[in-house]
């Protein structure tokens, strides 16, 4: 009693898998705002070594100046991210 059956999977290799809902308006934009945010965050951190390494303060210091400021790049990449998503539908 050798059977063989054979079956199709739901998702074929040539067919795009389709995004849901959660990962189009959420996760994306979510981790593009983090993107955006560490590349506010490594720019302000480079500044202030330049400013530092110039001679310019005594003291290295990142306050909380820079992560808020970092936060105005998580807002606007996601944002971005999340009007593209609505435009392209």
């Amino acid at each position: 009693m050798n059977r063989v059956i054979e079956t199709t999977g739901y998702w074929h290799p040539e067919e795009p898998m389709k995004e849901t809902w959660m990962k189009k308006y959420i996760l994306n934009p979510v981790y593009f705002g983090l993107i955006g945010f560490a590349f506010f965050f490594t720019v302000l951190i480079l500044v202030e070594i330049f400013i530092y390494a110039a001679g310019d303060v005594e003291l290295l210091k990142i306050g909380m100046e820079s992560v808020t400021i970092s936060l105005i790049g998580f807002g606007l990449a996601f944002v971005l991210k999340i009007i593209n998503n609505i435009v392209r539908g």
